[in-house]
């Protein structure tokens, strides 16, 4: 047996994945493989169409989400992958968001009891977190459960792992079954080159070669190996459900694809949907409406994004980024509207953002252009006279109704001006009165609801900020 071979791609991407069928699986999928007009009926018919329920498991603190654009992604890549087999997946909306931090770094019992919990019915459900068994597993698909967990590095673009997990909702045992831990099974379950035990040995599909090696290997092969019979072999390394690397695994054999269908139609009838994927041949792409490019003095809590809908589309996918490339997420959220509200953006950052058109069956189309907006601050900082009287200061009501009057209660003499500045950074109102440090004064506020940042400022430069939100 050759060495184990693993890359960094390898470890990152592909760790392990200690699915086995358990004996109802297994012993349905014998009686499959042993009926062959039971497979070729498997392979007649057209598409079957599988609704696919998302679940983002998040720390306690709402952080460590998956990427919803590689959740995209990875739906979009997987009617790719499973295009021979007469398969096609859809994302089920909304997506379930779950913040429990046992089940984002999670043990397999943590996962038993999180799948149980929250499983949809009629639907695959599959569920991302931060870590499975201290970050060593990739994923699993729990038989007792019913459901699929994967690890979210494993599930980067350009990842095989979720096509080989959704292989084993689908009953398919890893290629090299009987291997798995390392120790050699019975002879009788060693798989022989010639194929004279392909029925009864290993995964037990005649149209997968042999294959020992149960540990993560490098394209294009691993072995050499030799089968009881004394022949020597090397794996194909084109298999979902072998652990070759993801850059070569890129297939089903026509056998499994056929014990999937059956699947469908027998053990998983229940999550079997009925939909007409929508790939319009052009459209008009959302165009962004608020915050406008160049917007400044956004602000950083309950800023609400906007834009304008597209036709036939039944989501849209908002991402707020750090960098024009998007590499970094600041803010994001899959939605059916065409707005959301963003929780809590970076204080006094440049941030871009865009919006992804979904439409039914279909999660493969491009962004809209992008915008740039910079925040502002939650709580400017103190200047001048603000660090004596802010303390003393109250402004109320705040939030308050645009266009009503705002009271200031402060002990402040003199004549006295306030100015309302907008998040593009306009001054929109100005407004003067003497004050005499004994009274509330009143003060009229734009008619537009916003977000505005007012400054009282005297003649003699004296000055303090308040930021008010007009509803």
């Amino acid at each position: 047996m050759s060495a184990q071979a693993n890359t960094v791609e390898d470890r990152m991407n592909g760790l392990e994945c200690p699915t086995v069928p358990s004996p109802e699986q297994w012993a349905w999928l014998q009686t499959f493989q042993l009926d062959d007009e039971a497979q070729e009926a498997a392979l007649r018919g057209g598409t079957q169409y599988v609704a696919v329920k998302a679940h983002v498991v998040g720390k306690d603190d709402k952080s460590g989400y998956y990427r919803h654009a590689h959740l995209l992604e990875s739906i979009c890549r997987l009617n790719a992958q499973f295009a021979a087999t007469g398969l096609y997946f859809y994302l089920d909306l909304p997506i379930a968001y779950h913040n429990n931090a046992l089940w984002w770094d999670q043990s397999f019992s943590d996962g038993f009891g999180m799948i149980i919990a929250n499983n949809v019915p009629n639907a695959l459900n599959v569920y991302y977190v931060g870590s499975i068994e201290n970050g060593g597993i990739a994923g699993y698909y729990s038989p007792g459960a019913d459901g699929v967990v994967m690890y979210n590095s494993a599930a980067s673009p350009g990842s095989n792992t979720l096509a080989h997990e959704f292989g084993h909702f689908f009953s398919l045992p890893h290629t090299f079954y009987g291997w798995e831990g390392g120790d050699p099974p019975p002879i009788s379950q060693q798989e022989r080159v010639d194929g004279s035990n392909c029925n009864t040995a290993a995964d037990g599909f005649c149209d997968t070669p042999p294959d020992y090696a149960y540990y993560r290997w490098s394209c294009p092969a691993a072995g050499p190996f030799t089968d009881p019979a004394g022949t020597s072999f090397e794996v194909v390394d084109s298999f979902f459900m072998s652990y070759g690397g993801n850059g070569c695994r890129d297939r089903f054999s026509p056998q499994q694809s056929a014990a999937m269908r059956a699947n469908l139609n027998g053990p998983h009838a229940a999550v079997e949907g009925f939909i007409e994927p929508f790939f319009p041949a052009g459209y008009d792409s959302s165009r962004l409406l608020k915050p406008l490019d160049g917007s400044v003095l956004v602000p950083p809590i309950g800023q609400r994004f906007a834009w304008t809908s597209v036709q036939d589309a039944v989501g849209y996918h908002v991402t707020v980024s750090y960098t024009s490339l998007f590499s970094a997420v600041a803010e994001e959220a899959i939605v059916q509207d065409t707005f959301w509200t963003a929780l809590r953006l970076p204080e006094d950052r440049k941030l871009h953002w865009k919006v992804k058109p979904i439409f039914e069956g279909n999660t493969c189309e491009p962004y809209s252009g992008a915008f740039s907006f910079t925040t502002g601050l939650i709580a400017p900082p103190p200047t001048g006279l603000e660090e004596q009287v802010l303390a003393a200061v109250q402004v109320f009501p705040n939030p308050a109704t645009a266009g009503s009057a705002l009271r200031l209660d402060a002990p402040l003499h003199g004549i006295w001006t306030a100015t309302w500045t907008d998040a593009l950074g306009r001054q929109v109102l100005v407004q003067e009165q003497q004050l005499d440090g004994a009274s509330a004064s009143r003060w009229k506020s734009p008619l537009l609801p916003a977000w505005y940042v007012v400054q009282w400022r005297s003649p003699s430069g004296e000055s303090f900020r308040q930021p008010v939100l007009l509803r």
